[in-house]
């Protein structure tokens, strides 16, 4: 693990946020991984990464150049390392501040609220905050007073929600920043190998005789609502003609995640499935993604509420950036980027199976559409989110920054 380091040239940035390192089927941690390599990009390299991570579910492997904080699910302690980390910051770099507000809601007032009473002006310049998330779910115990002042007495504010941006971008100095999409030959580290036995775990093989739609993410039902999807794939599969239809299902491994894959397993038996859904519960490597989202005709993303997540979803960019046609609900942002029919299907109420099933149905029956919104898709993520071309517009905000400095 690299060692804190004691000093900061003056030209450096500072970026700081959390769960930076595999497994890749995190959203957040690929959104962060290409944020970084995107201002590396800008910077000609010249970043220093703070990431903290908590040991005790994490077992893979650091990236190399990250300097990693130790912490566990306290507060107290998780803040006191922060505290420490932001104090020795503040007073000795001169660069600009990337600070990551992510994880519970008195963790993002707690760094606002420190921030807020650093009396520097100059400092208070050069603090970039961005959120994943959406403000009024993320923020919903941030003092009213702090909202007010977020302008000038603490930072400036990026997002990645076009939402988020709609909404509050004319009461909050906030910018927009697209999500960068980092190809996967692009990459700094090799794209692991996906051996044999591997496929057969994580079900990234592809049988011929078959047709493939999938789902990669946690399985809270808000977000995997899977008795709808699992009837509207019995009515495909049994009064559709799409008998060789399987569903892939791929949760990062948690218990909760473990807990109710068995009970989708069960409900699968009930509806004599078992031959047409496979789930794996297991932390995947950016080959094995790769691997299973380039195995899919479809890839389904129909939350039925907006839980707190990212937005968008990292794992529908993938997807679309690869060419897989994606089905998905209203959830947050997509509605704004993707075009139903166009370079996606969106579902504006998923209260019906039968609705879910036709969209399924279209998309398969029709190889001519399947294959224009791949492209569509295709080309939209690589004109609006090509990390290279989010590096223009976060360069220019940040030489914006360096201009506003007192």
């Amino acid at each position: 693990m690299t060692r804190l380091s004691t000093g900061f040239n003056s030209n450096v940035d500072i970026v700081i946020t959390k769960g930076l390192h595999p497994p890749w089927n995190y959203g957040e941690a690929v959104a962060m991984r290409n944020i970084v390599l995107t201002l590396k990009l800008i910077r000609k390299g010249n970043v220093i990464i703070y990431s903290w991570v908590d040991k005790r579910r994490f077992k893979g492997r650091y990236l190399e150049g990250v300097h990693y904080i130790d912490v566990d699910d306290s507060l107290n302690y998780t803040s006191l390392t922060l505290n420490s980390i932001l104090n020795r910051i503040l007073r000795t770099c001169n660069g600009t501040i990337l600070l990551h507000l992510s994880g519970i809601k008195e963790y993002v007032a707690y760094v606002l609220v420190k921030l807020y009473k650093v009396f520097d002006p100059y400092v208070k310049a050069r603090n970039i905050l961005y959120d994943f998330g959406p403000i009024p779910v993320r923020w919903r115990k941030v003092p009213r007073s702090l909202h007010l002042t977020i302008d000038g007495g603490i930072g400036q504010i990026l997002t990645t929600s076009i939402l988020t941006y709609n909404r509050y971008g004319k009461h909050i100095r906030m910018h927009y920043l697209p999500i960068p999409y980092v190809p996967p030959e692009e990459l700094s580290e090799v794209v692991e190998v996906v051996k044999g036995d591997e496929d057969e775990i994580c079900h990234t093989s592809r049988d011929v005789n078959h047709i493939y739609i999938g789902y990669i993410g946690h399985l809270y039902e808000d977000r995997f609502p899977f008795k709808l999807v699992l009837k509207a794939l019995y009515k495909l599969v049994n009064y559709m003609g799409f008998r060789d239809l399987v569903l892939k299902v791929v949760a990062p491994e948690m218990e909760y995640n473990l807990k109710v894959s068995k009970i989708i397993e069960n409900y699968a038996r009930k509806l004599n499935l078992e031959k047409n859904i496979s789930i794996a519960v297991k932390d995947i490597s950016e080959g094995h993604k790769l691997k299973l989202l380039k195995s899919l005709e479809i890839f389904l993303f129909t939350p039925i509420k907006q839980p707190v997540t990212m937005d968008p979803p990292m794992s529908v960019i993938e997807a679309m950036a690869l060419g897989v046609p994606v089905i998905a609900t209203e959830y947050l942002s997509l509605k704004y980027f993707i075009k139903d029919g166009i370079n996606g299907t969106i579902i504006n109420s998923l209260n019906s199976v039968n609705v879910l099933s036709e969209k399924i149905k279209m998309i398969l029956k029709n190889d001519y559409l399947r294959k224009q919104i791949a492209e569509n898709a295709q080309k939209y993520i690589f004109s609006k989110h090509y990390y290279k071309y989010v590096a223009r517009i976060l360069g220019e905000y940040l030489e914006n920054v360096e201009i506003n400095k007192p």
